[in-house]
């Protein structure tokens, strides 16, 4: 009788279960539902989704009953557990469980909304300041009473609504069938979208919940898991490219081969009578996409298209990673990734041979200009350890500088673009005589994108508009990122002021100028995958014996290595004969072409894309790569073998530097 007695009781609890968690799923999938809709609608007014409408929205809202159905598998597991235990404690815990849920849920859709791409593992790849300060910037009061103020609908609505909510036992039984249906078969993934032709459209269907806790099971499994380094040595070369490396001690020096860079820009370069210096502009998100000729979003950067038609010119050069922290590795030293960015090492970044302490052995000083806080990305870290002259961030700028406007939570990045070059004008008066190697890193053209003398910068947008002969509805769509364009605008100006003053300098006529975009902007929408790689190169100089436009492919990889052949032959500089470039050097063909391999790393999350010759690999999808970066997908099974087989070869060679801590050999580090 006792056991009939506990068997009913455990029969009611499951009973009393299944009824209060169809109701908190009815109330959860309708917020869900109600947020899905509020989300197209923004995107519908903002974006202008006009083709594949009603496909789109039949896209994401599968994404959203996936990602419902298989987070209800889940909680249904912890809840039964606890409902064994208490029902009380199982009812509290199921309130507190779901309002989360929503929450974060909630968070994840403003992210998008904020950035224009999902969040996912990457996160978990910057320190607590990082995350702290990129929130501030993107992130306002008015916003943060609004989150507020939903995130308190939320808790009423699961507090007034289950309640209220009567479902029979059939059906409550079959809800929870459904969900471990759904889980079983992996419902939540992103893999449920289509491709709707635009990277940014594709993201927007995603469920960024789904999304953002599919990332996070693969980070946790990848960090749990082993750390194979076994390589591949011997095997037969994938590909035919510029940079297929011959690696002679493959096993203790994973990317150490010999340099066969050849010396592309004496062509275009004359010998002046002393070692040139060298100036890096990196401007912070400028991408071809709003750059230049055949831009697809237009120009807005009239003076550097104007100082692209006196220079050597790459309409197609990619960065190496969607955010900020490889560009330095990439453009410096031509450094393999290691697992999330090679700067993300910290203090355990092996020692290399780059761009700076090569050519400071032979001669040259080298400096750092940076209007934000040279901690971000580990930067400062990464050039100490090329032992970097000097560092100039924002805590070396003097009350005579203005800082860029605050956001209405009172943040500000630090100095714009104007007062960087300003700075770096003054400071560089005082430094020796001795050839220099200069980088900046302009911080304007970034989320919030507040500049100093708004308003004048707003005029100029608007004023662009009509020069550009936009019809009515481009012009809606552009005026939709306003603030994007004006601090593109404000940067562009800075950079006029800055070539003019400049150009008075006594060493102007022997300075080699490389600018470009550390990558492209991602708070104006994506079109394809590769467009947040694409920016532009162009290296201008007194020097220079004639410009030239380039239509090959090149990537940030390729600029140490040229940089570096160019000294040799004309300065005899020393360099090493073994090194561990990425990069064959910059490819010079007025044609389009990609004859070299680069891999990606979208963010830190790790190493995931793959552009081999005109193929790329995202995913488990494969596109074909066509002039001006054009990407479309192709069912091709030998190029996405050959492209997955080459993407993990790169993986276990990252592997293999690290389980070793070295780059290159100790005798190399000492003569270097």
């Amino acid at each position: 009788m006792q056991e009939n007695n506990t068997h009913l009781s455990i029969k009611a609890k499951m009973s009393d279960l299944m009824k209060n968690f169809a109701s908190f799923m009815a109330v959860f999938f309708t917020f869900i539902i109600l947020l899905r809709i509020y989300e197209l609608a923004m995107a519908q007014f903002d974006q202008h989704i006009r083709d594949h409408l009603f496909r789109f929205m039949g896209s994401a809202l599968l994404s959203d009953l996936g990602f419902s159905l298989t987070a209800g598998a889940c909680l249904f597991v912890i809840l039964f557990i606890t409902a064994l235990l208490s029902a009380k404690i199982t009812k509290r815990l199921m309130l507190a469980l779901f309002i989360l849920l929503c929450i974060g849920h909630l968070l994840l859709v403003k992210y998008f909304s904020v950035v224009l791409n999902p969040l996912g593992a990457d996160l978990y790849y910057y320190s607590v300041a990082e995350v702290r300060q990129t929130v501030s910037a993107g992130i306002s009061l008015d916003m943060l009473i609004k989150l507020l103020l939903v995130t308190a609908l939320i808790v009423l609505l699961f507090i007034y609504f289950p309640r209220r909510i009567n479902t029979g036992i059939k059906l409550n039984a079959s809800l929870v069938a459904l969900c471990f249906l759904v889980l079983f078969f992996k419902g939540s993934t992103h893999a449920l979208a289509y491709n709707f032709g635009s990277e940014y459209d594709n993201n927007l269907a995603l469920n960024k919940s789904a999304f953002f806790y599919d990332a996070t099971f693969a980070y946790l499994s990848h960090n749990g898991g082993g750390n194979s380094v076994e390589m591949a040595t011997g095997a037969k070369e994938l590909t035919h490219n510029a940079n297929d490396f011959n690696y002679p001690d493959a096993e203790h020096f994973a990317f150490l081969h010999p340099d066969n860079t050849k010396d592309v820009l004496s062509s275009f370069i004359r010998k002046g009578k002393d070692s040139p210096d060298y100036v890096f502009i990196i401007v912070e998100g400028l991408g071809r996409a709003f750059s230049n000729d055949n831009a697809y979003l237009h120009s807005f950067t009239p003076f550097l298209d104007s100082l692209s038609r006196h220079s050597l010119y790459w309409e197609n050069c990619i960065s190496t990673a969607g955010r900020t922290f490889e560009v330095l590795p990439s453009m410096l030293a031509s450094l393999p990734y290691a697992t999330n960015g090679f700067a993300e090492l910290g203090d355990q970044m092996p020692s290399y041979l780059g761009l700076i302490n090569i050519l400071q052995t032979n001669g040259y000083r080298s400096f750092f200009y940076y209007g934000g806080d040279s901690k971000f990305d580990n930067m400062n870290l990464f050039l100490k350890k090329q032992n970097i002259n000097g560092i100039y961030d924002l805590h070396k700028f003097n009350g005579s500088y203005k800082k860029l406007p605050a956001n209405s939570d009172g943040f500000s990045w630090g100095y714009g673009d104007a007062e960087l070059f300003r700075f770096y004008l003054q400071e560089y008066e005082k430094t020796s005589k001795q050839p220099k190697i200069n980088i900046l890193l302009t911080v304007a053209t970034h989320n919030p994108f507040l500049v100093n003398d708004q308003e004048k910068y707003n005029v100029l947008f608007e004023k662009r508009l009509q020069d550009l002969k936009l019809d009515a509805a481009s012009i809606k769509e552009h005026r939709a990122y306003k603030p994007q364009f004006a601090s593109v605008l404000y940067l562009d100006d800075a950079l006029r002021h800055f070539f003019k003053n400049y150009a008075s300098k006594p060493s102007f006529s022997n300075t080699v100028f490389i600018i470009t975009g550390d990558h492209r902007m991602p708070d104006i929408p994506l079109s394809t995958k590769i467009d947040r790689y694409h920016v532009p190169l162009i290296v201008y100089s007194p020097l220079l014996k004639r410009p030239s436009k380039f239509s090959a492919v090149v990537s940030h990889l390729d600029i140490t290595p040229s940089i570096l052949a160019y000294q040799k032959k004309q300065y005899g500089t020393k360099a090493p004969a073994l090194v561990t470039w990425l990069g064959a050097g910059l490819d010079t063909a007025r044609y389009f072409r990609n004859a070299s391999n680069y891999p990606l790393i979208p963010t830190k999350q790790g190493v995931s894309e793959y552009l081999s010759g005109n193929y790329m690999l995202s995913g488990n999808t494969v596109f074909k790569l066509s002039a001006n970066m054009g990407l479309d997908p192709v069912n091709d099974n030998d190029q996405q073998h050959k492209l997955q087989s080459l993407l993990d070869r790169f993986i276990q060679r990252n592997r293999a530097m690290l389980a070793h801590k070295k780059l290159v050999p100790d005798s190399l580090l000492h003569k270097y």
